[in-house]
C-alpha cells in the first residue's frame, strides 16, 4: 500500500488485505440472560466482505468473496482456517464480538493490525460491521497508516471433504515429531485444508523455513522416491524438489519444495525417526520459502486419500480438530 498512488500492488493486494481483517479474538461464554440458543457455527461458510469507508486508498463499495472454516467448542467460536491468516471471535447470544488485539505479518512490508467490530449470528448466517486499522512499522518507507471499514455477510456452505477427514487425535500419541530439529521453530505458512492455494483438499502443512535449513524425517521409514533438480526460484508449477519416505505400515511422508541439490538421502535408504535428509529450499511453485510435508495413505500418493496427523513434539497451541494454526510458531521439542 504505496502512499504515492494509494494503490495494492504483488502480494499486498486488496484480495489479500480484506482477509487479513479478521485478525482478532476473545473467549466468552454464552450469555445466560440471552434465551437464544447457542448458534453453531461449526462447518465452512462464504463469506463476502464490502468496504464502506477508509483512508486507505481503496476503493468505496468493492466487495470480496472467501471461504473460511469455522470450528465450534465449548461455547467458543474460533476460525480456525481462512486464506492466509488466522483469527477469531465469540458468540454471546447471537452477537459476534470482534475484540481488538494486534498481530504482526508479512505485507510486502511489516504492519500491526487491530480489529474491532459487531455482528449477528443464525444458525446459517452472520452479518455486521468489522473496522481494521493498519499501522506500518517506522522503517516502512513509502508507507501510510490508514483504516478499513467494512460490512461482512457470512452464509454457511456444506463442509469440505478434507475437513471431513480431518480428525488428529491426541499429538501424545502420534507416530510423528516436527519435520525439522529439535529446538528450532517456525510459522505454519499454510495448514490443512486451506480453501485457496495447494492445501485445498490437502491434510498437510507448510512450515516457513529459510532456504538451507535442515530437514528431519518426520517417522522412520525407507526412500522410495526424490528429486533435487530444480532452482529454488519458486516459479515451476510441478517441479518442486521432493523426498518419499514409506513407513513400516505402508503410508507414505512427502517432503517438498527442498533446495536445489539439498536431498541427502538415497532412493532404497532406511531413514530413522530425527534423521536428518535434506535442506528446506523454494523449489517448483512456491510464494516463498517453505517446507511442504503430507501424509498419505500408500504409495504412489493419490490426492484426497491422506492422512489427518499431528506432532508428538509440537509445542504450540492446537486448534480443536487437533491440527496446527495458520500463522503460529512451533517449536520442535527433544522426542
Amino acid at each position: 500500500m504505496r502512499i504515492k498512488s494509494l494503490t495494492f500492488t504483488g502480494t499486498f493486494s486488496i484480495f489479500y488485505l480484506l482477509i487479513i481483517l479478521f485478525l482478532s479474538c476473545s473467549s466468552e461464554s454464552t450469555d445466560p440472560q440471552n434465551n437464544t440458543d447457542p448458534v453453531n457455527v461449526t462447518g465452512s461458510w462464504n463469506m463476502t466482505s464490502t468496504i464502506t469507508s477508509n483512508t486507505c486508498g481503496l476503493t468505496n463499495g468493492e466487495e470480496n468473496t472467501e471461504i473460511i472454516y469455522l470450528t465450534d467448542t465449548s461455547g467458543v467460536r474460533t476460525i480456525i482456517n481462512f486464506d492466509g491468516y488466522w483469527g477469531g471471535y465469540s458468540i454471546s447470544g447471537s452477537t459476534i464480538e470482534f475484540n481488538g488485539s494486534e498481530q504482526t505479518d508479512r505485507l510486502g512490508c511489516l504492519a500491526t493490525l487491530t480489529t474491532a467490530g459487531t455482528g449477528t449470528a443464525t444458525q446459517s448466517a452472520m452479518s455486521g460491521t468489522f473496522t481494521t486499522t493498519i499501522n506500518f512499522h517506522q522503517s516502512c518507507s513509502g508507507y501510510s497508516d490508514c483504516q478499513i471499514i467494512s460490512d461482512f455477510v457470512m452464509t454457511k456452505l456444506e463442509e469440505s471433504p478434507c475437513l471431513q477427514r480431518a480428525t488428529f487425535g491426541d499429538p501424545a500419541n502420534s507416530e510423528y515429531i516436527l519435520p525439522f530439529p529439535a529446538g528450532a521453530e517456525y510459522p505454519v505458512y499454510q495448514s490443512y485444508c486451506w480453501q485457496t492455494g495447494g492445501h485445498r483438499d490437502q491434510l498437510a502443512y507448510d512450515f516457513t523455513i529459510p532456504i538451507g535449513d535442515s530437514v528431519i524425517a518426520s517417522r522412520q521409514g525407507v526412500v522410495r522416491e526424490i528429486r533435487e533438480d530444480s532452482p529454488d526460484d519458486g516459479q515451476g508449477y510441478g517441479q518442486h524438489n521432493f523426498i518419499y519416505i514409506e513407513h513400516p505400515d505402508g503410508s507414505l511422508a512427502f517432503y517438498a519444495h527442498l533446495m536445489q541439490y539439498g536431498v541427502e538421502v538415497n532412493v532404497g535408504d532406511t531413514v530413522q525417526t530425527g534423521q536428518m535428509i535434506g535442506f528446506s529450499g523454494n523449489s517448483g511453485q512456491s510464494g516463498e520459502p517453505h517446507l511442504h510435508i503430507g501424509i498419505y495413505e500408500n504409495y504412489p500418493p493419490v490426492e484426497g486419500v491422506d492422512i489427518a496427523f499431528n506432532f508428538r513434539n509440537a509445542f504450540g497451541p492446537l486448534d480443536s480438530r487437533g491440527g496446527l494454526i495458520r500463522g503460529v510458531v512451533y517449536k520442535a521439542l527433544p522426542y
